[in-house]
């Protein structure tokens, strides 16, 4: 039984992959493309025709980043999915929010790689950790 135990371990412990990071290529250049397709018809006219946010939040630069820093990048697809767009959330679906993310991905400078990104990575698959950063600096005489 304990010789069983043990091999149940080490077989859990096998499949659990560590996290990886969004830096590591998880998305291909071809998704990424069905992505802008989806944002553009979908996004843009709250979160702006370049993420720069106008009546939605911007969806790029260091205070996107720093809000998923750490996170895994299934959060983000959830949120996507769910909230998204914001007259008509749920309309998108699981596919359309993933393509999204990875053309999010490729906006923030992060490198694609050959395969697809799939549903069973995503918990595994988080952001880089970010440190947020002050809106203003306060400054005293």
């Amino acid at each position: 039984m304990l010789v069983a135990a043990v091999s149940l371990v080490m077989q859990a412990a096998a499949q659990a992959a560590p996290p990886r990071s969004t830096a590591a290529g998880v998305y291909s250049i071809e998704q990424a493309a069905r992505g802008a397709q989806i944002y553009k018809s979908q996004c843009a006219a709250c979160h702006g025709n370049t993420l720069e946010g106008t009546s939605g939040p911007p969806l790029v630069g260091d205070r996107f980043l720093s809000n998923w820093s750490a996170q895994p990048l299934a959060n983000l697809v959830d949120k996507i999915q769910k909230t998204m767009p914001f007259n008509l959330p749920g309309k998108l679906s699981r596919s359309q929010s993933i393509d999204l993310s990875a053309y999010l991905l490729q906006i923030a400078k992060i490198e694609a790689g050959q395969g697809e990104l799939s549903e069973a990575a995503l918990t595994q698959i988080v952001f880089p950790t970010v440190r947020a950063t002050a809106p203003f600096a306060t400054v005293k005489e």
